[in-house]
């Protein structure tokens, strides 16, 4: 057993100055009481590759994020899994031409998923969702915390990792998926001992991605977040998303079965993709974006099924929750 177990009640650093009272079910009213919620720069948002602007010079440096991170904390705040640093002094740091060299500080990794393994992300890549997506938080370091930053146009970075549904364990994130079963319990926390690596959570091509101006994905909804959404998925296994849905709410009679925000609108606002030093994507044209999108696509169709060559399966890889009649890349087969 690698984890210290803290049972108490979880005392939340400057982020808890920014979580409200919400629930998913209602969340077509947050706007009556968060009006933000009804901006025009409203996030989780779906991004259409045909319309994704190709931007050679933007380039995303992670600092820090390769060294091991030990006693980190696991809350359930009703709402998600929080991660957070815990006592440790020096945070991993996120900096680049895509945030304007500004230098950002990693707050916390939280969680989103479905009430099943084939749906569970807030954002979508031509209308196909994944099985869960992890936000890592950062807030500009000028500001000072998350708090003071939220109420900045350039205040947070949230770095964006898509998962897929693969038979392979996330070995990276099996110390967090440890960690679950002792936090089922609203607001209950437990002390990760085991050292975590973040870099190791992340795809291997850390340079390709998609990045816009969004927003909070839950109240107050403030309109200070820039995304930068992996290109290529992560994995989990069907057993790693479940024991997400194990977790209760604040009334410890209802479990968090989904926490989703559905899409917003656009409102004509620029994504852009980053094209990486060397990349063959470099050599296309403006109007060739959806042959980028061949490239994600396979890794998200062939990098997840491995097994014995004498095993078939035939795995829902990204779901559609729009266009049910067009065909579905969804599902591959491997014999």
């Amino acid at each position: 057993m690698y984890l210290f177990l803290s049972f108490v009640l979880f005392s939340l650093k400057c982020f808890s100055s920014i979580a409200q009272e919400f629930t998913y079910d209602e969340q077509y009213n947050w706007r009556q009481q968060f009006p933000s919620c009804g901006g025009r720069r409203q996030s989780p948002i779906n991004i259409n590759t045909n319309e994704v602007v190709k931007d050679a010079s933007l380039e995303l440096n992670l600092i820090d994020y390769n060294k091991p991170y030990a006693n980190l904390i696991a809350n359930n705040n009703g709402h998600t899994v929080r991660i957070t640093m815990g006592s440790t002094s020096k945070t991993p740091e996120l900096s680049g031409s895509v945030v304007g060299h500004g230098v950002y500080h990693l707050e916390e990794l939280h969680f989103h998923w479905g009430d099943d393994n084939f749906e569970g992300t807030e954002h979508s890549i031509d209308n196909y969702f994944g099985s869960a997506e992890l936000h890592f938080v950062h807030y500009n370091a000028k500001y000072g915390n998350l708090l003071n930053a939220r109420q900045n146009s350039d205040g947070i970075v949230v770095l964006t990792v898509i998962s897929q549904l693969s038979r392979s364990e996330n070995n990276a994130l099996q110390p967090i998926i440890g960690a679950l079963r002792h936090i089922s319990k609203y607001n209950t926390s437990a002390t990760i001992a085991n050292q975590i690596v973040f870099d190791k959570i992340l795809p291997l091509n850390k340079q390709l991605f998609f990045t816009y101006k969004g927003s909070l994905t839950t109240p107050p909804c403030s309109e200070s977040v820039q995304f930068i959404i992996y290109a290529d998925p992560i994995r989990m296994n069907p057993f790693q998303l479940s024991q997400f849905r194990r977790l209760f709410k604040k009334s410890n009679f209802r479990r968090i079965v989904s926490n989703t925000r559905d899409v917003q609108r656009r409102h004509g606002r620029v994504v852009s993709v980053s094209v990486p030093k060397g990349n063959k994507d470099s050599n296309f044209d403006d109007n060739e974006n959806s042959q980028i999108m061949i490239r994600i696509f396979s890794h998200f169709f062939s990098s997840s099924l491995t097994g014995p060559p004498s095993e078939v399966s035939v795995l829902l890889i990204i779901a559609p929750k729009e266009s049910p009649s067009s065909p579905s890349p969804c599902c591959i087969t491997q014999s």
